[in-house]
């Protein structure tokens, strides 16, 4: 009588009766042999995974492979190997040295992505790639510190003041003309601003122009109080404290690579340059 836990008749097991059978008993390499409701064997537990054999539904068991490679497998080198529940495993395979960039390579070859020795940090030289795939930046340098190139100008920008050859300038005259603001320089253009006045700039947030000039002048108690300044990666970047007090108290600028400085008419509240990698980091 099928399930009633006993084997009986024609049945092969009942229930966790299984006659003393097992899944290598039944021709298979390991796994837990059952008992199905109609009384027959479930080998479906059952499986040949480690035995160096391959076996339908495997990819490959152990060292036996099925003459596969990485290449087979869609990469350009590398060694396949078998993981454990008979699957390929491409972990030790990669594209690297097939001249395309595949993630996670940075470059391949001569394909680097669009990168330069300035998208890296640097001023100048020429950028490489390693055999491994990530960039090469050993003949990369920063010989024009303090060299900026002249930008392209053109139509004064709506944010600026006034405009001058290739500068724009931004000025923030009278008690808190520019406080509690962003102001963001335009790009292709160098930037002067000018805070004068009672905390004309107090707590403003400035950030330059990419690869151009950038400086800042203020004058007045509290004028540049509390700012926070961002230079560019590649271009020179300047406060002026002036007379007034706390003129640039709490003042924050952060460097990019190439020069930076801050001069002070009064060596107290001084503010804060963030040097980093500059080339030529000068505080008060």
């Amino acid at each position: 009588m099928c399930g009633n836990s006993m084997v009986e008749g024609m049945e092969q097991c009942d229930g966790a009766d299984l006659a003393g059978q097992t899944c290598m008993s039944q021709g298979f390499f390991k796994g837990n042999l059952a008992c199905s409701g109609a009384c027959t064997f479930d080998t479906s537990g059952c499986d040949n995974c480690g035995n160096n054999q391959l076996n339908p539904p495997e990819q490959c068991d152990g060292a036996d492979l099925a003459g596969q490679t990485c290449m087979s497998q869609g990469f350009f080198k590398g060694n396949l190997a078998c993981t454990s529940a008979c699957k390929f495993d491409t972990s030790g395979c990669d594209n690297c040295g097939n001249n395309q960039i595949n993630p996670p390579e940075q470059c391949d070859g001569n394909d680097l992505g669009g990168k330069t020795c300035l998208t890296q940090g640097f001023m100048t030289g020429m950028l490489a790639c390693t055999a491994n795939c990530s960039v090469d930046t050993s003949n990369c340098s920063m010989p024009f510190c303090g060299m900026d190139p002249t930008p392209p100008g053109g139509a004064c920008p709506a944010q600026c003041t006034s405009c001058t050859a290739d500068t724009c300038n931004i000025i923030c005259n009278g008690p808190s003309a520019c406080s509690n603001k962003n102001i963001v320089c335009p790009q292709g253009w160098h930037c002067n601003l000018t805070c004068s006045g009672p905390s004309a700039c107090s707590s403003v947030h400035i950030t330059c122009p990419s690869d151009y000039d950038c400086n800042l002048s203020c004058n007045d108690s509290n004028a540049c109080a509390n700012l926070v300044m961002t230079c560019s990666q590649f271009g020179m970047c300047g406060l002026t404290c002036l007379i007034g007090g706390n003129v640039c108290t709490n003042a924050k600028v952060t460097c990019g690579f190439d020069q930076c400085k801050a001069m002070c008419s009064s060596m107290l509240n001084k503010p804060t340059l963030i040097c980093g990698s500059s080339c030529g980091c000068t505080p008060c």
